[in-house]
């Protein structure tokens, strides 16, 4: 019997394949997950990086962000506008346009712009951002087209007109401020006699050498190039000479100064326009878009400014008739009473004013004291009544202290602590009244011959005193200004006349509208001082003339500034600088 062999069973290896496939599969699975949290991770930092460097806010105006970006972007648009602005200067250099002088002058100008740019610019932005705002909310728009007529306006070289100019400036009777009538009468009237002189053939140079008061004559009235907008020249003379041809005469102008003027045309710098502009912005690194934003700001600007002047000069508003007196802080911050005194200095061996040692037995000491007890003993024996006068006669001939002198020896009011010790306690000594004569009085600075001339207390006391003087029946107020303010208007009782809004600093304004009419206000004091308001009336009217002068040049810088201080606005100058 034949035996046949079992046959062997043979296992299958499929479990095991599939195990070490599915573990394979973890694996790879496990290596891509890891891999793929690694690339969103440097995706993630890459867009955290960039969104850093171009969206991170540097400020924000009433919740409207600025953007790194923005401020970079207008950081490149101003020094590139630095850059355009001084070529143009070293070009019209070249060209004879302006002096060395002139030159290097502008150019400081622009080197302090460009040390404070980093600053500058985000406080522009604020600026530019807020102004979009309001002007939203006034209804000004600015167009595209707006914007490339500015565009081309900036691609241009302005004309520029070479001018020369005759000025007449009346006199001044000595002590007054102004000329009078006639004196201004008599300036115009020599002006008109030189435009006849230079009409019979008379070289307008020589006319201008004999005549002019400016100091231009000596090079014949030679008042060099000048645009349309310059602000040195009256503002009529210069839009005259704009109308002329060269060679051209104005008629004698008389300037709201009182001064009569001459204007002559010698010849003309036609505009030119720059081809390659947008190329330069280019090159700059600047993207046109970008600029163009920048332009449609200073547009915004321009038509917020003129809206707000419009209203405040052309529109009817409350205004208040007020009156002021004003008690200056001093540049002292001590407290105390004040002395004012006039001197006469005389000085070791007659040197110029220098601190030195105490008075010794060295001659010029002595040679000083002995010149200075020779004038009081001349004062002393003149009557009362004539001291003053002789007083400041001598102070201008002798002292050597010639700023004072030059003023009859009149210094200014004083706080014992603001002065040399010697001379601090001979001015302040009890019982001196206005007229006294003391001295000679030794300081570190030489002997000194003094007149007395008023004590009076601390600013903070006298104005209280003022209040409580104005607030009693039949007062006075002009009087007590006359007499007691320190403002440049005492001589007119402190007659401010009509005060509209926005033609004052806000502080004083807002005093003034608050003030009851026909009584004195509250003390407003001020870093400069303290003010009391007397308002008089009250009426709705449109302002006049002189008015409108001050509110050209204030309204908008002072309305501007009110609606500032009501923005919520959080600039970051650490991310701005970045």
């Amino acid at each position: 019997m034949t035996s046949r062999a079992k046959p062997t069973v043979r296992r299958s290896n499929r479990s095991g394949r599939d195990g070490n496939n599915r573990k394979n599969l973890f694996i790879n699975l496990a290596f891509g997950v890891a891999a793929f949290i690694g690339i969103a991770s440097l995706i993630g930092a890459a867009a955290a990086t960039y969104f850093g460097a171009h969206f991170t806010e540097v400020g924000k105006v009433n919740g409207q962000q600025i953007t790194q970006d923005t401020y970079r972007d207008r950081v490149k648009i101003d020094s590139f506008r630095l850059d355009q602005t001084e070529a143009q200067v070293r070009t019209q250099n070249q060209l004879g346009h302006l002096t060395d002088a002139e030159m290097q002058t502008r150019l400081a100008i622009l080197e302090q712009r460009r040390q404070t740019i980093v600053n500058a610019t985000l406080d522009e932005l604020i600026d530019v951002t807020l102004m979009g705002q309001l002007a939203t909310q006034q209804g000004i728009t600015v167009s595209e087209a707006d914007i490339d007529r500015r565009m081309t306006d900036e691609a241009t070289q302005r004309e520029l007109r070479h001018v020369s100019i005759i000025s007449v400036k009346p006199e001044v009777t000595a002590g007054a401020t102004t000329s009078t009538d006639a004196q201004k009468a008599a300036a115009k009237a020599k002006a008109d006699g030189a435009l006849v002189d230079i009409k019979g053939g008379k070289a307008f140079a020589d006319v201008a050498k004999a005549v002019s008061t400016d100091s231009s004559a000596a090079s014949g009235g030679d008042s060099g190039w000048v645009r349309s907008d310059d602000t040195a020249i009256d503002p009529a003379l210069l839009a005259k000479l704009f109308t002329l041809n060269p060679g051209g005469l104005t008629d004698v102008m008389v300037g709201s100064d009182g001064t009569a003027r001459i204007g002559q045309l010698v010849e003309i710098a036609p505009p030119t326009l720059d081809p390659t502009w947008t190329d330069r912005i280019k090159d700059a690194g600047v993207s046109v878009s970008a600029y163009r934003e920048a332009v449609r700001g200073d547009l915004i600007r321009e038509a917020l400014t003129k809206k707000v002047l419009a209203d405040a000069t052309t529109v009817a508003s409350v205004q208040r008739q007020v009156s002021e007196i004003f008690v200056s802080a001093g540049t002292s911050q001590a407290t105390g009473d004040e002395v004012k005194v006039s001197h006469i200095l005389y000085t070791p061996g007659d040197q110029d004013p220098g601190a030195s040692t105490p008075p010794s037995a060295d001659p010029g000491w002595l040679s000083a004291k002995a010149k200075a007890q020779a004038t009081l003993d001349k004062l002393k024996a003149l009557k009362p009544a004539d001291q003053a006068t002789a007083f400041a006669v001598a102070a201008r001939t002798d002292s050597k202290d010639t700023t004072s002198g030059a003023n009859g020896g009149e210094l200014d009011w004083f706080t014992q602590d603001q002065l040399d010790t010697s001379f601090g306690d001979a001015v302040f000594k009890a019982g001196l009244n206005k007229g006294d004569l003391i001295g000679p009085v030794a300081s570190q600075f030489g002997w000194h011959v003094i007149l007395f001339e008023g004590r009076r207390g601390a600013p903070d006391k006298r104005i209280v005193d003022l209040q409580t003087q104005a607030a009693a029946a039949g007062a006075d107020f002009a009087k007590l200004a006359k007499d007691n303010s320190d403002s440049a208007d005492a001589s007119t009782g402190g007659d401010l006349g009509w005060v509209a809004p926005y033609q004052l600093d806000a502080e004083r304004e807002k005093a003034m509208f608050a003030a009851p009419i026909g009584k004195p206000s509250d003390v407003l004091k001020t870093s400069s001082g303290y003010y009391l308001f007397l308002v008089r009336t009250e009426q709705s009217r449109v302002p006049d003339a002189t008015q409108v002068t001050t509110l050209n040049s204030t309204a908008f810088q002072n309305w501007y500034a009110e609606q500032k201080a009501k923005a919520t606005i959080t600039p970051d100058l650490t991310a701005g600088s970045s």
